[in-house]
């Protein structure tokens, strides 16, 4: 099975619930490009921003935040 190298997404607050069980997604150690709001995660996933990055964080990457204004 072909891993990824690269992963986006963007999936509306489900995101930290797809990750839980993205187990197969972790091993190729792909680069990820995730956008999310902290709101949207506690309302869908149930589950905060800072939850979300520790997902990534617990498995050893690190984090660069980009903001509205590009910065």
């Amino acid at each position: 099975v072909a891993k990824p190298d690269v992963i986006k997404i963007d999936i509306e607050g489900f995101e930290t619930a797809a990750l839980r069980t993205a187990v197969y997604s972790w091993d190729s150690r792909p680069i990820w490009f995730i956008e999310f709001s902290d709101r949207f995660q506690r309302n869908v996933s149930k589950a905060s921003g800072p939850e979300l990055l520790s997902l990534f964080f617990s498995r050893g990457y690190q984090a660069t935040i980009l903001h509205h204004d590009q910065t």
